[in-house]
Formats: structure tokens, C-alpha cells, sequence
């Protein structure tokens, strides 16, 4: 059985071999504790698969460094993560964009409990956990990107952001492998593949509400 550290390098090679962008030391630092903690917290709180829980690096972090790829172009202010859960793709993300406002919005206690112990834990910056549904928001927050994860029906999660959303804001999400692409609305699809995984990120602009 690979071990967490062997599969938290074989991540660290892979992405570096790529050279997508540089990361420091500090930065790769906390990938690897954020892995480490969602390794231990999830033999209390299920809050990874235990098939996935010495892979978390290959199989969890990476996604969120694929969005990264996406979003860091886009050059956001604020951005909001709609049903965070266990952190992912949004720690990955502040991670590696310290200076992105980030917002987490987990319905869950225990899952929002979490979050806010890994956010001390790594002494992230301008990062800010919501224990709320996204549609019980209420706050001025205006976000010009979204993300999420696993997205099975993606017109009812725009709605839901209408009135967080800043002029021209996209979400940015993985698809569920259910969801086919004839039948939802994104302006951009992504296909990536990476050591032994693979998946799509949909683009899809947010219906503005004032």
C-alpha cells in the first residue's frame, strides 16, 4: 500500500514535471499538512472515502490545483466555494492563491468545524468559513468567481448565486460523471488528465442580480 508522504511526493513530482507554475516550499508545505489533516480527521468524521485516504494527494489535492490552472488566469478578487465540505477544491486554491479572498460556504456544523481548524491549523490569511446554505446566505458579499465540486445540476447552483455575484462572475466546476455535456449551459469545458485521473471542469456564467 503506498503510504500518504510516497503519494503526497508522487503528486509533487507529477505537477512539478509539468511545470504549470511554481510553487514555494511554504506553499507545498501546507498542501502536504492540509493532507495530513484531512487524512487524520477522517477516520472521526468520514469526510473522505477510506479507499482514498492514503491517496489524498493524488486523488483530492490535485483537483484543487487544477482549478487553480483555470482560475488564476481570470485574475479574481473574491472568491466563493459553494459546499466546501471537506476543503476541497478550496484549500488547494487559497493555498496557492494567498491573495484571493476566499469565502466557504459548508452547511454542515462539523464539516464548517473543520475548516475552521484547518484554516488556523495553516494560518491562512483573508479566508473566511460559512456555516450556511449558499441559498440562506444573507451578506453583501459579491464574488466574481465561483467554485464547486461535482456539480449535478448546475442551473439550479447559478440561481442560488444570483445575489452574491458580481457583474461578469463564472463558477468554475468539476462535473459529475453523470452530467453530459449536450445538456448544460457552460461557455467552456475543460478536459484534464494527470498520473492516473482525469476529469471535466465546466465554465458557466452566474445570473447577475443587483
Amino acid at each position: 500500500m503506498v503510504s500518504l508522504e510516497d503519494d503526497f511526493y508522487r503528486f509533487r513530482a507529477g505537477w512539478t514535471k509539468l511545470g504549470i507554475w511554481g510553487l514555494s516550499e511554504n506553499q507545498w508545505g501546507a498542501l502536504s499538512e492540509y493532507g495530513r489533516l484531512l487524512h487524520l480527521w477522517s477516520g472521526k468524521m468520514n469526510l473522505i472515502s477510506r479507499l482514498d485516504r492514503e491517496q489524498i494527494a493524488t486523488r483530492h489535492t490535485s483537483r484543487g490545483l487544477v482549478l487553480v490552472k483555470i482560475i488564476e488566469p481570470m485574475s479574481p478578487q473574491t472568491i466563493i466555494d459553494v459546499g466546501s465540505g471537506a476543503g476541497i477544491p478550496a484549500i488547494p486554491i487559497k493555498v496557492c492563491l494567498p491573495g484571493v479572498e476566499m469565502f466557504l460556504v459548508e452547511s454542515r456544523r462539523r464539516r464548517a468545524s473543520f475548516l475552521r481548524f484547518v484554516v488556523r491549523e495553516l494560518g491562512l490569511k483573508n479566508i473566511h468559513v460559512v456555516n450556511e446554505r449558499i441559498e440562506n446566505w444573507d451578506s453583501g458579499v459579491k464574488a466574481d468567481v465561483f467554485t464547486a465540486r461535482a456539480v449535478a445540476r448546475p442551473d439550479d447552483l447559478r440561481n442560488w448565486m444570483g445575489s452574491h455575484a458580481a457583474l461578469g462572475a463564472t463558477l468554475v466546476s468539476t462535473l459529475n460523471k453523470d452530467v453530459t455535456e449536450e445538456k448544460i449551459q457552460a461557455t467552456e469545458i475543460h478536459h484534464f488528465a494527470w498520473l492516473d485521473q482525469s476529469m471535466r471542469v465546466g465554465l458557466f456564467p452566474i445570473n447577475y442580480q443587483q
